[in-house]
């Protein structure tokens, strides 16, 4: 779920920025976004060290 939300929610984002070379969203949503971005991108990372754990434990 986490890497669904990333691809929705801060790839989206970060696409429009690379496509025109400015955010066009105001300062409230750059907030937002870089929040939401830094918050699931670690929630990411934090589910693949989880199956990697529990992977090493179960085998």
């Amino acid at each position: 779920m986490a890497d669904i939300m990333v691809a929705m929610m801060a790839m989206t984002f970060n696409f429009s920025v690379q496509l025109t070379g400015s955010w066009k969203f105001g300062s409230f949503m750059c907030d937002v976004w870089n929040s939401l971005d830094v918050y699931f991108s670690t929630a990411s990372i934090l589910h693949l060290c989880c199956i990697s754990v529990d992977r090493y434990v179960n085998d």
